[in-house]
């Protein structure tokens, strides 16, 4: 058994070009890295375990496969069918991070293995001032992914590594690779979530109730067509939507009560403020109310500036300077200081309206 005298470091590896590269960096640090690769019952598991394990035979490191599969479709693929059930646009990889990887398999690698450090594929970085430990933002700020990982908890930190995040783009990461003669090299990047075959998370329901169709209406409650099941749509979805009104509009509101979706314009799609649940605090001191900070309310794009308008035990309300574009409920919204750092963030909840 590795114990961690042995300096031995778990990192979590797809069979992918990023946490290949972090399993490299971390034994050129001179730390005793340990692929790790999960099996979470979908078609590209057992590629995803050969690629890492040739990975892991050229850096002449251990390779162990984690059969997951029950927690994973019980933690993570559950919630989220039941999350569109209820309207809402669900997140997994910000479950995943927080039930799954940081969660329930750093808890078997432990028993298992004996190790307490984790190390992962993520582009995003943990800083440490005095006896303080922050999350940070990536040094890569296109493939920043600490969005994903706001709901770490803090006293984890600690004992998480994240070796891309001071790598400044992606193709900085292929060319370590390459360098190495690493077999996942030129491996394309998977745009997919894992436990989908066919890419689109819809057949996951097959001929589920959630198909029932319902009524569409404009903003005055008018009924201007019908919809083929609220699982198809999402707050602030433009394309795809099955009908034709003459000009363009969006989803504005999903309300599983009555089974109907409310289009309306950009502009009534948009809002300043926003309501967050199940939140998440990792710089207490920094979050009060009145306190200016920058939210974002998806992964992609910069955050932007916003006031905390109220925090409770496990939730959060953030004004916005200017009005962001369909904060979608069961996605996140995230706060970060000046700095970069990771304040809180929390489930997004739908609009009271």
């Amino acid at each position: 058994m590795i114990r961690e005298s042995d300096n031995a470091v778990a990192v979590l590896m797809s069979g992918g070009v990023d946490s290949s590269v972090a399993a490299f960096l971390l034994k050129q640090a001179g730390c005793g890295p340990v692929g790790v690769t999960l099996f979470l019952g979908s078609t590209s598991g057992m590629e995803a375990s050969e690629d890492a394990s040739r990975v892991c035979s050229k850096l002449q490191i251990p390779h162990q496969t984690l059969d997951v599969r029950d927690t994973f479709a019980e933690q993570v693929v559950e919630p989220f069918k039941n999350a569109y059930k209820a309207a809402l646009t669900p997140n997994p990889c910000v479950l995943c991070n927080v039930r799954i990887k940081f969660g329930a398999v750093r808890q078997l690698i432990r028993e298992r293995l004996g190790i307490a450090t984790i190390a992962t594929g993520h582009y995003a970085q943990i800083v440490y001032s005095g006896s303080d430990v922050f999350l940070s933002r990536a040094a890569c700020a296109a493939k920043d992914q600490s969005y994903f990982l706001y709901r770490l908890d803090q006293s984890l930190l600690s004992q998480v590594v994240f070796p891309l995040g001071v790598m400044s783009s992606k193709n900085d990461v292929r060319v370590v690779a390459r360098s190495q003669s690493l077999p996942i090299a030129e491996k394309p990047e998977s745009m997919d979530l894992c436990f989908l075959t066919k890419g689109d998370y819809r057949a996951l329901f097959g001929k589920d109730s959630a198909t029932t169709r319902g009524s569409v209406l404009d903003m005055r409650g008018n009924v201007i067509a019908e919809h083929e099941g609220i699982h198809n749509y999402t707050v602030g979805q433009r394309r795809g939507l099955g009908f034709a009104t003459g000009t363009p509009v969006y989803v504005v509101r999903i309300n599983p009560s009555d089974n109907t979706i409310t289009v309306g314009t950009a502009a009534e799609v948009s809002t300043t403020q926003v309501h967050a649940v199940e939140t998440n605090v990792l710089q207490q001191n920094a979050l009060q109310k009145g306190g200016r900070l920058f939210g974002k309310i998806r992964s992609r794009g910069e955050a932007s500036s916003c006031r905390v308008a109220q925090t409770t035990a496990d939730t959060l309300d953030v004004v916005f300077d200017t009005a962001q574009f369909a904060p979608t409920p069961g996605q996140h919204v995230v706060l970060y200081d000046d700095r970069g750092y990771v304040v809180a963030g929390g489930m997004i909840a739908p609009s009271k309206q």
